[in-house]
C-alpha cells in the first residue's frame, strides 16, 4: 500500500476486549517458504526467525463481535529516505476469522490471506495468562498460553 492510498483510505474503528501476541522462534527455512520471492525473514540467529501469532476478540466493529487469529513471519522492515525508521514489520500469511461476515470485511478490506471457512475460537484471561483456543468442528488448530512476565524498562529512541 502506498501513502496515497492511506489518504483516500476510510478510517475503520475495531474495539476490543482482548488481545494477545507471542512471538516463537521457527526454522528460517520454513519462514522463506511463507514469504513472498521479494521478502526475507528477519533472523534472530543463524537459520532460526521469528513466527507471530495475534488473537483478538473484537467487540465493535462495522460487522459486529468476532474473533480473529493471525499469523505472521516478522521481515525487516522497509526503509524509505527521508521516513521515519520503522521499528519492526510482519509479513501475515494467514489469517482466521470467527464469522463469514468478518472474513469477508477483511479480505475487502486489508486483502490479506484468509482461511476460508469460519473458525471457533476463545481468549480467556486468568490469573496473569491469556489462554487461546482455535478450533473448526471440534478439531484443535491451535492451542497457546500467554503468560505474564516481568517487563524490563527499554529506551525508546523517539522519545528523548
Amino acid at each position: 500500500m502506498c501513502s496515497s492510498d492511506l489518504l483516500t483510505m476510510e478510517y475503520t474503528r475495531y474495539g476490543f476486549s482482548n488481545a494477545v501476541s507471542a512471538f516463537f522462534e521457527m526454522p528460517t527455512s520454513d519462514a522463506r517458504a511463507l514469504l513472498p520471492s521479494h521478502l526475507q525473514p528477519l533472523e534472530v540467529q543463524h537459520t532460526r526467525s521469528i513466527l507471530a501469532i495475534t488473537a483478538f476478540e473484537f467487540t465493535e466493529s462495522m460487522v459486529g463481535h468476532y474473533f480473529e487469529i493471525v499469523l505472521s513471519v516478522i521481515v525487516p522492515p522497509m526503509v524509505e529516505a527521508g521516513h521515519q525508521l520503522p521499528k519492526a514489520a510482519f509479513f501475515p500469511f494467514i489469517v482466521g476469522t470467527s464469522t463469514d461476515a468478518s472474513r469477508e470485511h477483511a479480505i475487502a478490506r486489508w486483502h490479506l490471506p484468509h482461511y476460508m471457512k469460519p473458525i471457533d475460537m476463545s481468549l480467556d484471561p486468568k490469573d496473569d495468562v491469556m489462554t487461546v483456543k482455535v478450533s473448526e468442528k471440534g478439531k484443535p488448530i491451535l492451542d497457546l498460553k500467554v503468560t505474564s512476565h516481568r517487563f524490563a524498562p527499554v529506551r525508546d529512541l523517539d522519545r528523548k
